[in-house]
Formats: structure tokens, sequence, C-alpha cells
């Protein structure tokens, strides 16, 4: 990077943005969401990757973001303002900072490409360079620090899949090599309903981020298929056991329609939920 960075705000010495960048995306896990805030001040804006990721409202709102109607996710995307790499990160190797489809997402439905998005830009990204299960891509489009989009590999098989960004030649603009990158997902049949809970793997996978393989995601004892059918009632969230972000126990939220029976008998007795 050049010229003189302005140092992150606080001290941002684990969170490095993209060099030469001034704000970029950058992944949080749940317990790291108030120690990203803190490191890069100038956050203005907060959203749930891809969309699929719960509602995280009052924890966001507590920490100064009003206006953010977003519960409980694995992970968040922050955009972060103002802020510059500490000066270990400009002489750091670039990495891989998101993928397409997102590593973090366990289960996919089909991968005809893999998108690919670098720590800053780099030079020399060759199709071969990425495979999956060993079956290289043929085709590459992308330039500086991407999306580079890879195509040409063989369709993987239902099941394991393994993604490897090579090093291949690939370095920075300041001749820094790529040490390259590894991540995994379970290929899973669009059609299939594996947990018999009423939903189809694809929309658990595509549409409400629930886990294909098991019937009731949230642990609430309501099958994911029930919640997703009564829209008093979330799948990824566990009304019976509520806790904050930070693990903490909140009141029990099981009983939406306020009528004295929780979701649980209204289930067992095949009652709405969401209707006194």
């Amino acid at each position: 990077m050049r010229g003189s960075p302005r140092p992150f705000p606080g001290g941002c010495d684990g969170v490095p943005i993209a060099s030469g960048r001034r704000h970029g995306w950058f992944v949080v896990k749940r317990l790291g969401l108030s120690r990203a805030l803190s490191f890069c001040g100038g956050v203005s804006a907060v959203k749930p990757n891809d969309g699929h990721l719960g509602n995280v409202g009052a924890p966001l709102r507590r920490a100064g973001l009003s206006g953010v109607g977003l519960g409980v996710a694995s992970a968040w995307l922050i955009l972060a303002t103002a802020c510059q790499p500490p000066q270990a990160a400009l002489h750091a190797p670039p990495r891989v900072m998101s993928q397409t489809p997102f590593r973090l997402f366990k289960y996919v439905t089909e991968l005809p490409s893999v998108g690919v998005d670098f720590s800053e830009p780099v030079l020399s990204v060759a199709a071969g360079d990425l495979t999956v299960n060993r079956s290289p891509a043929t085709s590459v489009t992308g330039a500086g620090a991407g999306p580079y989009l890879f195509t040409g590999f063989a369709p993987p098989d239902l099941g394991p899949v393994t993604v490897v960004m090579a090093p291949g030649g690939i370095t920075d603009l300041d001749g820094n090599p790529f040490p390259g990158e590894a991540w995994n997902h379970i290929l899973i049949d669009s059609a299939a309903d594996g947990d018999e809970d009423g939903l189809l793997d694809g929309a658990e996978v595509n549409i409400y981020r629930t886990d294909p393989t098991n019937p009731d995601t949230d642990g609430d004892g309501l099958p994911d298929g029930y919640e997703v059918a009564h829209s008093c009632l979330d799948p990824l969230e566990n009304e019976m056991k509520p806790r904050t972000l930070g693990g903490e126990a909140l009141p029990r939220a099981d009983d939406p329609d306020n009528d004295g029976v929780s979701n649980y008998e209204e289930y067992v007795r095949g009652t709405d939920p969401c209707a006194p």
C-alpha cells in the first residue's frame, strides 16, 4: 500500500481491512461483534450475510446501531469505514477474504462456479489455481482484488466438496506471495428431505438457512417445517431458551399469542401458536 496509512481507531490490530482500501467488508463471528465494532469505530452499515442469517436487531441496537432490523446468527458482514490496516498488515501476504458460496454455509445444492475475493489487489491468477475435489477450473474472470469467478471444473458428486485456492503464481502488488487456502462444503440433493422435517433440503439451505440434517435446527422441540409454516415462529431461534449474542439467558418468549399455552404445547395439541 502506498502513502502514509491512518491507524485504525482504537488500534485494529486483529482485523485488517484490505490494503490500499479505506473501507471493506469483513466477517465477524458471533462473539466477535462487539470487538470488531470497538476496533473500527467508523461502522456505517451492518447486514446479515446473504440476507438469510436470522434476526439480530436487539443486540445491534444495544451496540448503538439503531434502525437495523436483523436476531441470532453465526456471522455478519460489517462495513467499516475510515479505517486503514495496521502497519503489521502492510507486508502481510494476500488472502481470501470471501467466497461464493460463502465458506460458513456448510451445505450447498449446486456448485456451477466459485467466486473468490482477495484481501487486496493481486496478480497472475490462473484458472487452474482453483480446484473443486481436485478438478481444476478451466476459466477465470476478474481483476484486482476480485471478485474472480472460476468455472469449468467437473461438477462434484453429492457429498463432501473441497475447494482449494492454490498459491500458483499469485502475488500482491508488492510481490508478497499468496500462501493458498482451502475450504469445504457438503453438496446435497435439493429435492430431498433428508431430516424429514417437512422442508425440502433445497429450501433449508437456500432460503431458511436451517440445517438439512437436523429436523429441529434451533433445538426448541418444534420441527423446522412447522416453524416455517407459522409466521410467529423462527426455526433459527429457540424461543424457550432465548439468549443474547454473549450467551446470557433471556426470559422465555414461547407464547407469541399470549393464550397461556406454550408453542410446544400448541404443537402437540395441533392448535395454532400464532392465534389465541
